[in-house]
């Protein structure tokens, strides 16, 4: 370790290096807030700006060593990161005098850390793409609580809304071609083929509603909180105007009352009694398992229903399976294992497998 971290620090629970700002910070909110027990803490989230392809290069060009993965260096990611991060944000800060203000980043190591995740595309499209070099760093990163363990996305992050609601059996079968060439374009087949997104954005609906309709600002969470614990039992408008009673314009609040009321309604995944967040998670919960399920399958080509479990999973051996699917097919199982982050943490979070997946021929 570094001489100068002599320093008692604090010691995090778990960090993200992620590949982008959008995807990934977007379902690791999602996750945090509807699994609390995971303890995600959003500001120990390093966006790494950079893909998986270019990840290895990175590593290899930092500890001076292009056979890395062969040659047993011990890599301290978190430190690696944070410190090619603050080389980036210095250089940002001489280029552009107006963010002489801006934060650098600080120096992180493995031990300021119980777990180390890392989550990144497969990014077929990249011109650096690399089959050992993604193969090697799978097999390197392997573990949550050492070295740190890498979740590879198929084909993206945005595959976890690839289902078109949340018992969708057929998202076992669901692939995509090689022929879409960027992450633009799988993007768009998602929004035209998922129908699950505008389930995980009705609490960001609210907050906009709120701003659109200039709400002070320190009602938002409240507000958000209050509407999104409504069970479905409840008069839904009645408990919504309860809710927003505080608001001193009658005109606005009658609008608002209205608006979530019919966002409310299209929350058709809500069963009786159940809050949206109750119901958040309950989706989650099948999405996770049909998830494994789906891993299992592609390591294993068939599935016994007796080895459902989270314990048989090899990221490696899907990784591979998938590139040799991708070579003779042209074509990826559409895949998001870092769902299956809830269950690396403690699979009893999800409780059983939902009918529909057992009874699968």
């Amino acid at each position: 370790m570094n001489e100068k971290y002599a320093e008692k620090r604090r010691r995090h629970k778990t960090l993200f290096v992620v590949e982008g700002i959008g995807g990934e910070t977007k379902l690791l909110s999602i996750l945090a807030r509807s699994f609390p027990e995971l303890e995600i803490d959003t500001n120990d989230v390093i966006t790494y700006k950079t893909n998986i392809s270019l990840l290895y290069h990175d590593i290899a060009k930092y500890y001076e060593d292009e056979n890395w993965t062969d040659n047993g260096v011990e890599i301290d990611l978190p430190f690696m990161v944070s410190e090619i991060q603050k080389q980036r944000d210095q250089q940002k800060k001489q280029e552009d005098q107006k963010q002489k203000e801006q934060n650098i980043c600080q120096s992180q190591f493995s031990v300021d850390y119980t777990n180390i995740i890392l989550m990144f595309d497969f990014d077929l499209q990249d011109p650096h793409f690399s089959q050992d070099r993604i193969i090697a760093l799978q097999k390197y990163f392997n573990e949550m609580t050492g070295k740190g363990k890498l979740f590879i996305n198929y084909p993206m992050v945005e595959s976890y809304l690839h289902f078109s609601n949340f018992d969708d059996i057929e998202f076992l079968d669901r692939t995509v071609p090689t022929s879409i060439k960027n992450g633009g374009e799988y993007k768009d087949l998602v929004k035209h083929n998922g129908n699950i997104e505008k389930f995980f954005d009705f609490t960001h609906t609210i907050q906009e509603g709120l701003k659109r309709n200039n709400v002070p600002l320190e009602m938002h969470d409240t507000i958000v909180r209050k509407i999104a614990e409504i069970k479905r039992t409840e008069n839904i408008i009645d408990a919504i105007e309860d809710i927003l009673e505080a608001i001193s314009d009658k005109r606005t609040l009658n609008n608002l009352k209205h608006y979530f009321d019919a966002k409310y309604k299209e929350m058709t995944f809500i069963k009786r009694g159940e809050s949206y967040y109750d119901a958040i998670r309950h989706g989650l919960e099948k999405l996770i398992w049909i998830t494994l399920y789906k891993s299992l399958m592609i390591q294993t080509n068939t599935l016994d229903i007796s080895l459902l479990s989270y314990k048989y999973v090899d990221f490696e051996s899907v990784l591979i399976k998938q590139i040799s699917f991708l070579e003779t097919c042209k074509k990826l199982w559409v895949l998001n294992t870092s769902l299956l982050i809830v269950m690396d943490f403690n699979s009893n979070l999800i409780g059983s497998p939902p009918s529909f997946l057992l009874s699968n021929p």
